[in-house]
């Protein structure tokens, strides 16, 4: 991805050929139309002038009485450099009562075209060709004209228009370039403060002289950089308090080692030994709600449906051994929870670590009781509960209510809550109505 990203042009590139190569089109369009244009304007133009030339040498043949060619002989030089000139180019004939009484020194030998325009093709090239009839006075007179004549007018209009035009994309594409430099400076700017940060330096990244456009990547940017620094410290907040954690149950189990190693009797040895089994059993409850939370963090965002009712079913089937082993009875009562947006593993941990929490605390004989609903779940036990004071408190890591006496490492509120968040879920504590015990309500997502 990374390797794909550098290759990529630069975004000066990306905007130098997104507004050049619209603007050489539009410009190849224009030269299109400036040449059908010119084409069809100059050729009625001549056609026009082919009309009335013809009419004017029929005026002027009248005063010819014999036939006549006009050679231009007698001319000034420079009025000869112009008549040939001319003369290249066009050719006429008229006929009086029909014999040729005036032509050009250049004119075809053959009989007149029908009356109208024609074009011809001849050995010298194309031809535009107007004849016009005067039937009273049994007169025809016949003018032709180069077709190349009008192609190289209309040439020279469509470069006269398009050389500046052509001349002026580069300079364009120049302005372009460096309007694009100058406008993402900002940008620039902003892309090198990001590469020159080092990887413990999570602040906000400035964002002046940024366009104003690309302030929401600015922005999101910074939020990005806000979620990391918080996650960084409650890593380490969590990194620092487990292995707090972890050093007295890890010290308690190498006293209970010394202990066994220094009994006298057999008796001695037993409860030693009891003692080490406990606290082994304390420290991998410790170790597996560290992994569980890990776990948890890991897998927020993947996103999924589940059966809520099939989940709480697994998890009252799970705990149903150690309620037994406490006396304590596991009554679901309500409707169905139905199928909600989240990780059927993920709902599992945090219903277990719930009911884990109501089965220790309650006391023996009581009933924990689990009530659903529409994407709703309660759970409700007859134990001590927490002062309202308290509750926003215990859902941080590795916190303890003073007054608690059963064992426990201040984790699985701790894993509901984060559980609940990359689910999108509300946990709340509340006293039931009886006023005895603790109640929580989880409404899902």
């Amino acid at each position: 991805l990374y390797g794909a990203a550098m290759s990529r042009r630069p975004l000066h590139m990306d905007l130098l050929l997104g507004i050049g190569v619209p603007l050489a089109l539009v410009i190849a369009l224009i030269g299109a139309i400036a040449y059908v244009s010119a084409r069809d304007e100059i050729n009625e133009v001549y056609d026009s002038q082919l009309i009335t030339s013809a009419s004017e040498l029929w005026l002027l043949s009248q005063s010819a009485v014999n036939e006549a060619t006009v050679t231009g002989q007698g001319l000034a030089a420079s009025d000869r450099a112009a008549f040939d000139d001319y003369a290249r180019w066009r050719s006429f004939r008229v006929w009086r009562e029909g014999r040729l009484a005036l032509s050009s020194d250049n004119a075809a030998r053959r009989q007149p075209l029908p009356a109208g325009f024609h074009t011809v093709t001849m050995a010298d090239g194309n031809w535009r060709v107007y004849t016009q009839v005067w039937p009273t006075a049994q007169g025809v007179v016949e003018v032709r004209e180069k077709l190349r004549a009008r192609q190289e007018v209309v040439s020279r209009v469509l470069y006269g228009l398009l050389v500046p035009l052509l001349l002026a994309l580069p300079v364009s594409a120049l302005v372009i370039w460096r309007g694009s430099r100058w406008g993402l400076r900002g940008l620039d700017r902003f892309a090198r403060d990001v590469a020159q940060r080092s990887p413990e330096d999570l602040s906000p990244v400035s964002a002046a002289g940024l366009p104003r456009d690309l302030m929401p990547l600015a922005e999101a940017l910074n939020g990005l950089l806000a979620k990391q620094s918080l996650a960084t410290k409650q890593e380490r907040l969590f990194t620092d308090n487990a292995a707090h954690e972890l050093r007295t149950p890890l010290a308690a189990l190498s006293l209970q080692a010394e202990v066994i190693a220094g009994a006298r009797t057999a008796a001695e040895r037993r409860l030693a030994v009891d003692a080490l089994a406990k606290g082994v059993h304390r420290a991998s409850r410790l170790l597996d709600q560290l992994l569980t939370l890990a776990r948890v963090r890991q897998a927020a965002g993947q996103g999924e449906t589940c059966d809520a009712d099939k989940v709480v079913g697994d998890v009252i089937a799970d705990m149903a051994p150690l309620a037994t082993t406490k006396a304590i009875g596991i009554e679901r009562q309500g409707g169905a929870a139905g199928t909600v947006a989240c990780q059927s593993m993920l709902l599992f941990l945090l219903l277990r670590n719930l009911l884990d929490n109501a089965v220790k605390y309650a006391p023996p004989g009581s009933t924990v009781r689990i009530q659903t609903g529409p994407a709703l779940i309660t759970i409700v036990d007859q134990g001590g509960g927490i002062p309202e004071q308290a509750r926003a408190d215990v859902f941080q890591p590795f916190h303890r209510l003073d007054s608690t006496k059963a064992p426990g490492s201040g984790l699985g509120l701790a894993i509901v809550r984060t559980i609940a968040d990359s689910l999108g879920a509300e946990v709340e504590l509340f006293t039931p109505s009886d006023g005895i015990g603790l109640g929580v309500g989880i409404r899902l997502p």
